[in-house]
Parts: C-alpha cells; structure tokens; sequence
C-alpha cells in the first residue's frame, strides 16, 4: 500500500495475490482521498480475483496472439520456423479453445 504524489497527482501501487497494480487516484484532492480510493479498487480487484464479479477487459482470442508472437518472432528471431512448426501443434491440440482466458491448466499439461 503506496500513495505517492507526483504533479499534484496521487497514484496508488500494490500487489493482491502477486498480481502488481499501479492506478491513477481519479479526482484525489489529499492523502486520505487517494487512500479511499486506494481502498475501494483493492476491494473490487479482490472481488475480481475471487470470482465474484467479472474482470474487467478484452478478451483475447488465442489466435490473435499466436499470430502477433508469429510476427514477433519473424521479425526479432533466427530460430523463428521452429517457433512456427509448435505453435501449428499447439493450434492443432487446441483448436477448440476460443480465448485465452478458457485455457485451463489441465490443457497445458
């Protein structure tokens, strides 16, 4: 839990079961604004994690990303076909799987 001030600005950075937060606190005028709001996105983060209400976001569709790393990777690497020839395995195992976030670990294994 930090509140730091910067530009006449509050911003708030902490972390919730290893994930990191860094925000903005929108409309803080002093300390203890910054602290309520601090307060009330940790709580609705905490709710978010626990699955209670929804995250907030798009969703990524697998291919998407497995086509920009492609991109990546053509670009930034030698070793590039290699990446291309698993990442059609990978597609090929999970060929039903839409987005991201539907990968369960079960999948990896």
């Amino acid at each position: 839990m930090t509140i730091t001030k910067r530009n006449n600005k509050y911003y708030c950075r902490f972390q919730i079961k290893g994930e990191r937060h860094h925000y903005l606190c929108k409309g803080a005028i002093n300390k203890q604004q910054a602290e309520q709001i601090e307060s009330a996105l940790k709580f609705k983060l905490m709710q978010q994690q626990n699955g209670v209400i929804p995250r907030d976001g798009k969703k990524y569709s697998l291919k998407e990303i497995i086509n920009d790393y492609i991109n990546w990777a053509t670009l930034n690497k030698i070793s590039y076909k290699k990446d291309i020839y698993r990442l059609k395995i990978v597609q090929e195992q999970w060929k039903h799987i839409k987005y991201v976030d539907d990968l369960k670990p079960i999948h990896i294994e």
